[in-house]
């Protein structure tokens, strides 16, 4: 278990994953998150992590993640950013870090046109970690614009920089390079596809949420190392 640490989820109209993210950070930190809506224009002075829920923030209305990047919330969740604050968006999360660039990027309609819903191997490899080892994870995954696009000179820069740390095995939406999930340069801001808050319950079909879960919130205490 982490050391205390203060989390703020941020819950957008549409969000609908924010009630199972706040109880698998529960599971893993012994503070208990905090849940603020997307109208606040301040962020609690204690958070340590700020995380984006899945969802379809405004229904997703002209494009996922578009209309929430203008919430009053945004402009203090970039000042946090400023500050080196860890901040992870899950999926409509992801989204909405692109369409604020806060992630460069944008996240796309899948190329088969239709709605995803269904468990993922994945590929882990820490933005830290200097080997070359990976780790298998299993974790689902719920989207219809869930293909990341970006210019051939921003991607060979993202794998230049490991800004990459979460790939599909078998790629279900069409993303460029397999990707999953990225960070971005100062590896304090990531983003990802997948749902690990859905994989976290003996009766999921895997717990490997929790790991990659941790992995990253761990990152807030200063901890850049793999969780055991």
């Amino acid at each position: 278990m982490l050391p205390p640490t203060p989390c703020t989820v941020i819950r957008f109209p549409g969000s609908n994953r924010e009630h199972d993210l706040l109880a698998a950070i529960r599971q893993i930190t012994r503070h208990p998150p905090t849940l603020i809506d997307s109208t606040a224009t301040a962020i609690p002075r204690e958070t340590q992590a700020i995380l984006l829920p899945g969802g379809f923030a405004w229904g997703d209305y002209l494009r996922a993640g578009a209309l929430a990047a203008f919430e009053p919330v945004l402009p203090a969740l970039k000042r946090q950013a400023a500050k080196g604050t860890l901040i992870v968006g899950i999926c409509n999360g992801f989204q909405i870090l692109t369409e604020a660039n806060l992630l460069p990027g944008a996240l796309t309609k899948n190329t088969s046109g239709r709605f995803v819903c269904a468990w993922q191997n994945l590929r882990f490899q820490h933005p830290d970690n200097k080997s070359a080892e990976q780790t298998t994870l299993r974790i689902p995954v719920a989207h219809s614009e869930g293909r990341y696009y970006a210019p051939r000179n921003i991607l060979d820069e993202m794998e230049d920089n490991g800004q990459i740390f979460l790939r599909y095995h078998d790629n279900p939406n069409g993303s460029a390079n397999d990707i999953a999930g990225i960070c971005d340069r100062t590896r304090r801001i990531f983003a990802l596809m997948p749902h690990p808050e859905n994989a976290v319950r003996p009766f999921h079909q895997s717990q490997d949420g929790l790991f990659l879960l941790r992995c990253l919130l761990e990152r807030a205490q200063g901890d850049a190392t793999l969780a055991a």
